[in-house]
């Protein structure tokens, strides 16, 4: 999801990056432009009518599109997804199944519930079931927590929540920033330690020199791949313009998981029919 104000400073760069290589794009707002575009939900902004505006936008793709995709990815304005790695890991799966996938928090939940900001994407039946408990009102709105509350309503509908983390045991969610993943260290004390269902895998060392950042949005389709370890991962380096392979190992940025999520922010909605391994 996005809003209004956030078209041009956020949803604009998603649009020209990641979510070309959807093959059905919904940019869900408030507020309807025409000439972005962006569906209306008629809904306010704010943290606190997020789950309001994910009620209605997956309402509105039950109507509209349920028959044009097999899978539904739900990510913020502020997510970068490489969309090879999730077919990948949606290609084990069928969009029959009541399974939804993210990166998965354990509190409140008795099955857990996928964090709203590194985005999370329901199978068809899924997403049926959601909406139907909307409609025989299984399912409310009880709480502006967004994720939690449609984990919690994905429970009563005897919707699955599926293990996301690659063959070697590896979260492809990540609920921030690649910066805070990669060379941040949270503190025992930080409120993450307790939500993740799966334990955190902390891998300790130092880099040589400090890796250049490129877009992301070339280097998830401008890689070279090399031998990958299993599903849910895929493998690749990404040489930048000037750098061909092998010319350059300071220059190489190695690709990892499949969602990295920066900051708070609104829902993109995406669809993926036919999900295929990633094609190396």
């Amino acid at each position: 999801m996005t809003g209004p104000s956030n078209l041009e400073t956020k949803a604009r760069h998603v649009q020209a990056t990641w979510v070309r290589h959807c093959n059905v794009v919904l940019f869900m707002s408030s507020v309807q432009d025409d000439g972005f575009p962006a569906v209306g939900l008629d809904t306010k902004e704010g943290r606190d009518q997020l789950y309001w505006k994910t009620i209605r936008a997956f309402q509105y793709v039950h109507q509209h599109h349920l028959e044009q995709a097999d899978w539904f990815l739900k990510a913020d304005d502020d997510t970068f997804v490489v969309l090879d790695n999730l077919r990948w890991l949606l290609a084990n799966h069928t969009p029959e199944e009541p399974v939804y996938f993210g990166k998965r928090f354990k509190p409140y939940a008795k099955q857990g519930y996928m964090s709203g900001g590194a985005g999370y994407v329901l199978s068809k039946e899924a997403l049926r079931r959601f909406v139907e408990g909307f409609r025989t009102q299984v399912c409310s709105h009880t709480t502006s927590v967004e994720d939690l509350a449609l984990g919690q309503c994905m429970e009563k509908m005897g919707v699955r929540a599926g293990d996301s983390r690659d063959a070697a045991g590896r979260e492809t969610f990540h609920p921030f920033g690649p910066e805070s993943h990669l060379t941040g260290k949270f503190s025992k004390s930080f409120w993450y330690w307790k939500y993740c269902y799966y334990p955190i895998v902390e891998v300790r060392g130092r880099l040589p020199v400090p890796l250049p950042w490129y877009p992301l949005g070339m280097g998830a389709r401008g890689c070279v791949p090399f031998p990958s370890p299993g599903p849910g991962f895929l493998g690749c380096i990404y040489h930048p313009p000037g750098h061909p392979p092998g010319a350059d190992a300071q220059a190489e940025l190695r690709c990892s998981g499949f969602s990295v999520a920066r900051r708070g922010g609104s829902v993109v909605k995406a669809g993926v029919p036919g999900a295929q391994p990633a094609g190396f």
